[in-house]
Protein backbone atom coordinates (compact mmCIF):
# COMPACT_ATOMS: atom_id res chain seq x y z
CA UNK A 1 0.00 0.00 0.00
CA UNK A 2 1.68 3.37 -1.19
CA UNK A 3 2.27 6.36 1.41
CA UNK A 4 -0.89 8.56 -0.79
CA UNK A 5 -3.45 5.33 -0.17
CA UNK A 6 -2.35 5.27 3.62
CA UNK A 7 -3.16 9.46 3.65
CA UNK A 8 -6.35 8.75 1.54
CA UNK A 9 -7.45 6.14 3.82
CA UNK A 10 -6.96 7.90 6.88
CA UNK A 11 -8.66 11.12 5.33
CA UNK A 12 -11.87 8.84 4.53
CA UNK A 13 -11.67 7.36 7.54
CA UNK A 14 -11.47 10.77 9.85
CA UNK A 15 -14.59 12.46 8.23
CA UNK A 16 -16.95 9.75 8.22
CA UNK A 17 -16.04 9.41 12.01
CA UNK A 18 -16.81 13.21 12.23
CA UNK A 19 -19.84 13.30 10.50
CA UNK A 20 -22.17 12.57 13.32
CA UNK A 21 -22.90 14.83 15.71
CA UNK A 22 -23.36 12.44 18.91
CA UNK A 23 -19.57 11.19 17.79
CA UNK A 24 -18.53 14.75 17.74
CA UNK A 25 -19.98 15.60 21.08
CA UNK A 26 -18.24 13.13 22.56
CA UNK A 27 -14.45 14.64 20.76
CA UNK A 28 -15.68 17.88 22.18
CA UNK A 29 -16.53 16.08 25.63
CA UNK A 30 -12.66 14.42 26.06
CA UNK A 31 -11.45 17.67 25.37
CA UNK A 32 -11.72 18.23 29.39
CA UNK A 33 -9.66 15.37 30.18
CA UNK A 34 -10.40 11.32 30.18
CA UNK A 35 -13.60 9.85 31.09
CA UNK A 36 -15.13 6.49 31.39
CA UNK A 37 -18.33 4.93 29.75
CA UNK A 38 -20.60 5.36 32.79
CA UNK A 39 -19.31 9.71 32.65
CA UNK A 40 -19.66 9.60 29.02
CA UNK A 41 -23.32 8.21 29.32
CA UNK A 42 -24.23 10.63 31.82
CA UNK A 43 -23.06 13.67 30.38
CA UNK A 44 -25.04 12.82 26.84
CA UNK A 45 -28.14 11.72 28.88
CA UNK A 46 -27.78 8.29 25.93
CA UNK A 47 -27.89 4.65 25.89
CA UNK A 48 -24.25 3.15 27.09
CA UNK A 49 -25.04 0.97 24.27
CA UNK A 50 -25.48 3.22 21.76
CA UNK A 51 -22.09 5.55 23.12
CA UNK A 52 -20.50 2.23 23.02
CA UNK A 53 -20.77 1.96 19.13
CA UNK A 54 -19.65 5.51 18.93
CA UNK A 55 -16.95 6.00 20.90
CA UNK A 56 -15.65 2.53 18.98
CA UNK A 57 -16.15 4.45 15.54
CA UNK A 58 -13.57 7.02 16.87
CA UNK A 59 -11.22 4.65 18.18
CA UNK A 60 -10.87 2.78 15.40
CA UNK A 61 -10.52 6.06 12.94
CA UNK A 62 -7.82 6.53 15.50
CA UNK A 63 -9.31 10.01 16.82
CA UNK A 64 -9.61 8.57 20.52
CA UNK A 65 -7.64 5.74 22.69
CA UNK A 66 -8.64 3.64 25.51
CA UNK A 67 -6.84 2.47 29.01
CA UNK A 68 -8.81 0.09 31.20
CA UNK A 69 -8.16 1.59 34.98
CA UNK A 70 -8.89 -1.31 37.31
CA UNK A 71 -12.78 -1.96 36.26
CA UNK A 72 -13.21 1.18 34.13
CA UNK A 73 -12.31 1.54 30.94
CA UNK A 74 -11.48 5.40 30.40
CA UNK A 75 -11.64 7.54 27.05
CA UNK A 76 -9.59 10.14 25.97
CA UNK A 77 -8.10 12.01 22.87
CA UNK A 78 -5.39 9.95 20.85
CA UNK A 79 -1.56 10.71 21.88
CA UNK A 80 -0.80 11.58 17.45
CA UNK A 81 3.65 12.12 18.15
CA UNK A 82 3.21 13.60 14.26
CA UNK A 83 0.94 15.96 12.51
CA UNK A 84 -1.82 14.24 10.96
CA UNK A 85 -5.10 14.37 9.10
CA UNK A 86 -7.21 13.28 12.00
CA UNK A 87 -5.69 15.43 14.41
CA UNK A 88 -6.33 18.46 12.59
CA UNK A 89 -9.46 17.97 11.90
CA UNK A 90 -9.97 17.22 15.52
CA UNK A 91 -8.21 20.69 16.54
CA UNK A 92 -10.40 22.34 13.79
CA UNK A 93 -13.85 20.97 15.05
CA UNK A 94 -12.86 21.94 18.46
CA UNK A 95 -12.12 25.33 17.62
CA UNK A 96 -15.65 26.15 15.96
CA UNK A 97 -17.36 23.93 18.48
CA UNK A 98 -18.95 26.91 20.40
CA UNK A 99 -21.99 27.00 17.52
CA UNK A 100 -23.18 23.50 18.70
CA UNK A 101 -26.28 23.78 20.62
CA UNK A 102 -25.45 21.15 22.75
CA UNK A 103 -21.79 22.40 23.90
CA UNK A 104 -23.53 24.74 26.82
CA UNK A 105 -25.42 21.71 28.24
CA UNK A 106 -22.68 19.33 27.54
CA UNK A 107 -19.72 21.33 29.43
CA UNK A 108 -21.82 21.88 31.99
CA UNK A 109 -22.26 18.19 32.90
CA UNK A 110 -18.77 17.70 32.26
CA UNK A 111 -18.08 20.70 34.90
CA UNK A 112 -20.09 18.96 37.34
CA UNK A 113 -18.39 15.24 37.06
CA UNK A 114 -14.96 17.24 37.22
CA UNK A 115 -15.97 18.94 40.42
CA UNK A 116 -17.38 15.84 41.72
CA UNK A 117 -14.28 14.02 41.26
CA UNK A 118 -12.36 17.47 42.86
CA UNK A 119 -14.42 17.22 45.86
CA UNK A 120 -14.30 13.78 46.58
CA UNK A 121 -10.89 13.89 46.56
CA UNK A 122 -10.98 17.00 49.00
CA UNK A 123 -13.48 15.45 51.40
CA UNK A 124 -10.61 12.32 51.48
CA UNK A 125 -8.50 14.47 52.38
CA UNK A 126 -10.00 16.74 55.03
CA UNK A 127 -11.21 13.99 57.01
CA UNK A 128 -7.48 12.25 57.04
CA UNK A 129 -5.45 15.58 57.31
CA UNK A 130 -4.26 15.00 60.93
CA UNK A 131 -2.97 11.51 60.45
CA UNK A 132 -1.90 11.87 56.52
CA UNK A 133 1.42 10.23 57.83
CA UNK A 134 0.57 7.35 59.32
CA UNK A 135 -1.92 6.43 56.24
CA UNK A 136 1.30 7.41 53.61
CA UNK A 137 3.50 4.71 55.73
CA UNK A 138 0.76 2.34 55.41
CA UNK A 139 1.23 2.06 51.77
CA UNK A 140 4.35 4.38 50.60
CA UNK A 141 6.22 6.25 53.10
CA UNK A 142 8.00 9.37 51.56
CA UNK A 143 11.34 8.13 52.71
CA UNK A 144 11.37 5.70 50.31
CA UNK A 145 11.46 8.20 47.22
CA UNK A 146 12.43 11.18 48.99
CA UNK A 147 16.40 10.66 48.05
CA UNK A 148 15.53 10.08 44.80
CA UNK A 149 12.89 13.43 44.38
CA UNK A 150 15.63 15.66 46.42
CA UNK A 151 18.28 14.34 43.88
CA UNK A 152 16.29 15.77 40.99
CA UNK A 153 16.64 19.31 42.69
CA UNK A 154 19.15 21.93 41.88
CA UNK A 155 21.25 22.49 45.02
CA UNK A 156 20.07 26.60 44.84
CA UNK A 157 16.63 27.56 43.77
CA UNK A 158 14.95 30.76 44.10
CA UNK A 159 11.40 29.57 43.96
CA UNK A 160 10.09 26.32 43.92
CA UNK A 161 6.29 25.15 44.28
CA UNK A 162 4.88 22.08 45.77
CA UNK A 163 1.83 21.02 44.20
CA UNK A 164 -0.52 19.13 46.13
CA UNK A 165 1.90 20.08 49.17
CA UNK A 166 -0.61 18.27 51.90
CA UNK A 167 0.42 18.54 55.42
CA UNK A 168 3.80 19.73 54.00
CA UNK A 169 6.00 16.46 54.85
CA UNK A 170 8.68 17.03 51.97
CA UNK A 171 8.63 20.94 52.71
CA UNK A 172 11.73 21.37 55.35
CA UNK A 173 13.58 18.91 52.64
CA UNK A 174 12.69 21.48 49.78
CA UNK A 175 13.86 24.39 52.04
CA UNK A 176 17.87 23.12 52.45
CA UNK A 177 17.44 24.31 48.78
CA UNK A 178 14.89 26.67 48.18
CA UNK A 179 14.90 30.54 49.19
CA UNK A 180 11.27 30.53 49.26
CA UNK A 181 8.48 27.68 48.84
CA UNK A 182 4.81 27.96 48.28
CA UNK A 183 2.64 24.74 48.74
CA UNK A 184 -0.25 24.27 47.18
CA UNK A 185 -3.14 22.03 47.97
CA UNK A 186 -7.14 22.24 47.56
CA UNK A 187 -7.51 20.41 51.45
CA UNK A 188 -7.85 23.53 53.11
CA UNK A 189 -7.77 21.03 56.47
CA UNK A 190 -4.60 19.52 55.00
CA UNK A 191 -3.50 23.20 55.00
CA UNK A 192 -4.35 24.23 58.22
CA UNK A 193 -1.85 21.15 59.62
CA UNK A 194 1.06 22.17 57.40
CA UNK A 195 0.32 25.99 58.81
CA UNK A 196 0.97 24.90 61.93
CA UNK A 197 4.00 22.64 61.69
CA UNK A 198 5.21 26.23 59.95
CA UNK A 199 3.71 29.11 62.13
CA UNK A 200 5.56 32.23 61.54
CA UNK A 201 8.33 31.00 58.58
CA UNK A 202 8.41 33.80 56.39
CA UNK A 203 10.06 31.34 53.55
CA UNK A 204 7.25 29.90 53.43
CA UNK A 205 3.61 30.31 51.38
CA UNK A 206 0.81 28.10 52.08
CA UNK A 207 -2.41 28.70 49.50
CA UNK A 208 -5.34 26.62 48.86
CA UNK A 209 -6.13 26.15 45.24
CA UNK A 210 -6.77 24.01 42.03
CA UNK A 211 -3.54 22.67 40.91
CA UNK A 212 -4.97 22.48 37.60
CA UNK A 213 -5.53 26.05 37.47
CA UNK A 214 -2.53 27.70 39.33
CA UNK A 215 -2.81 31.23 40.65
CA UNK A 216 0.65 32.41 39.90
CA UNK A 217 2.10 35.08 37.10
CA UNK A 218 3.82 33.38 34.05
CA UNK A 219 7.45 32.67 33.68
CA UNK A 220 8.73 33.16 37.70
CA UNK A 221 8.91 30.19 39.27
CA UNK A 222 12.38 27.81 39.17
CA UNK A 223 10.97 24.67 39.96
CA UNK A 224 7.72 22.91 40.23
CA UNK A 225 7.76 19.52 42.13
CA UNK A 226 4.19 17.01 41.86
CA UNK A 227 5.01 14.36 44.39
CA UNK A 228 2.35 11.83 44.72
CA UNK A 229 -0.13 14.26 43.63
CA UNK A 230 -1.25 13.49 39.79
CA UNK A 231 -3.09 10.00 40.32
CA UNK A 232 -5.28 12.51 42.49
CA UNK A 233 -6.07 15.07 39.81
CA UNK A 234 -8.92 14.86 37.15
CA UNK A 235 -6.78 15.84 34.22
CA UNK A 236 -2.94 15.36 34.73
CA UNK A 237 -2.21 16.57 31.32
CA UNK A 238 -3.20 20.00 32.44
CA UNK A 239 -1.45 20.08 35.97
CA UNK A 240 1.96 20.18 33.13
CA UNK A 241 0.39 22.88 30.94
CA UNK A 242 -0.16 24.91 34.07
CA UNK A 243 3.09 24.39 35.51
CA UNK A 244 4.97 25.00 31.85
CA UNK A 245 3.00 28.57 32.39
CA UNK A 246 4.61 29.82 35.68
CA UNK A 247 8.27 27.35 35.47
CA UNK A 248 10.75 30.07 33.91
CA UNK A 249 12.01 29.32 30.23
CA UNK A 250 14.51 25.85 31.28
CA UNK A 251 12.76 25.96 34.57
CA UNK A 252 12.54 22.61 36.34
CA UNK A 253 9.58 19.89 36.39
CA UNK A 254 10.12 16.88 38.81
CA UNK A 255 7.51 14.37 39.34
CA UNK A 256 7.40 11.58 41.35
CA UNK A 257 4.00 9.04 40.97
CA UNK A 258 3.04 5.34 40.58
CA UNK A 259 3.78 3.34 37.85
CA UNK A 260 0.68 2.04 36.23
CA UNK A 261 -0.62 -1.21 38.54
CA UNK A 262 -4.23 -2.83 38.78
CA UNK A 263 -4.37 -2.47 42.92
CA UNK A 264 -7.91 -1.33 42.54
CA UNK A 265 -8.18 -1.04 46.64
CA UNK A 266 -6.32 1.82 46.32
CA UNK A 267 -9.22 4.07 44.26
CA UNK A 268 -11.78 3.04 47.23
CA UNK A 269 -9.53 3.20 50.65
CA UNK A 270 -7.41 5.79 49.46
CA UNK A 271 -9.88 8.21 46.60
CA UNK A 272 -6.84 7.69 43.83
CA UNK A 273 -8.61 8.41 40.56
CA UNK A 274 -6.33 7.10 38.43
CA UNK A 275 -4.00 3.33 39.27
CA UNK A 276 -0.55 4.77 38.14
CA UNK A 277 0.76 5.71 34.96
CA UNK A 278 2.22 4.31 31.77
CA UNK A 279 5.57 6.07 30.75
CA UNK A 280 4.85 6.56 27.54
CA UNK A 281 1.41 8.48 28.66
CA UNK A 282 3.66 10.77 31.17
CA UNK A 283 6.21 11.44 28.34
CA UNK A 284 3.21 12.76 25.94
CA UNK A 285 2.16 14.97 27.61
CA UNK A 286 5.06 16.58 29.02
CA UNK A 287 6.22 17.06 25.31
CA UNK A 288 3.09 18.13 24.77
CA UNK A 289 3.23 20.85 27.26
CA UNK A 290 6.88 22.19 26.22
CA UNK A 291 8.91 19.91 28.05
CA UNK A 292 11.96 17.55 27.67
CA UNK A 293 12.77 14.86 29.70
CA UNK A 294 16.18 14.91 31.60
CA UNK A 295 15.54 12.26 33.63
CA UNK A 296 13.79 8.79 34.46
CA UNK A 297 14.08 6.38 37.35
CA UNK A 298 12.28 3.34 38.43
CA UNK A 299 12.21 2.49 42.26
CA UNK A 300 10.97 -0.90 43.14
CA UNK A 301 9.28 -1.09 46.37
CA UNK A 302 8.98 -4.00 49.12
CA UNK A 303 5.42 -3.74 48.38
CA UNK A 304 3.37 -4.27 44.80
CA UNK A 305 4.38 -0.89 43.35
CA UNK A 306 6.88 0.37 41.91
CA UNK A 307 7.49 4.14 41.61
CA UNK A 308 8.63 6.36 38.91
CA UNK A 309 11.00 9.45 39.12
CA UNK A 310 10.93 12.33 36.18
CA UNK A 311 12.98 15.31 35.76
CA UNK A 312 11.99 17.63 33.14
CA UNK A 313 13.35 21.29 31.50
CA UNK A 314 10.81 23.46 30.12
CA UNK A 315 12.30 24.23 26.71
CA UNK A 316 11.95 27.90 24.99
CA UNK A 317 9.61 28.61 22.61
CA UNK A 318 12.53 28.37 19.55
CA UNK A 319 13.16 24.26 21.52
CA UNK A 320 9.54 23.86 21.25
CA UNK A 321 8.70 24.54 17.86
CA UNK A 322 12.05 22.12 16.66
CA UNK A 323 11.11 19.37 19.18
CA UNK A 324 7.28 19.42 17.43
CA UNK A 325 9.12 18.87 13.87
CA UNK A 326 11.11 15.94 14.78
CA UNK A 327 7.66 13.89 16.05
Amino acid sequence: MTKNSIHAKEVLAGMKALSDETRIRIVNVLSNGAFHVNEIVQILNMGQSRVSRHLKILLDAGILESQREGSLVYYRHANIQKASFTQELTSLLLKHSNGFSYKVQDDQKVKEILNSRREKSKIFFDKLATSITEIQEQVLNPEIYKPYLLSLLPKKINLLVDLGCGAGVLINDYLHRAKKVIGIDASSQMLEVARKNFANNKKIDLIQANVENLPFIKNQVDVVVASMVLHHISNPALVFLEASKILKTNGLLCIVDLLKHEQEFMREKYADLWLGFEPQILQNWLLQAGFKIEDYHEIQTKMQFKIITIKAKKQGEQNVNTTKRRL
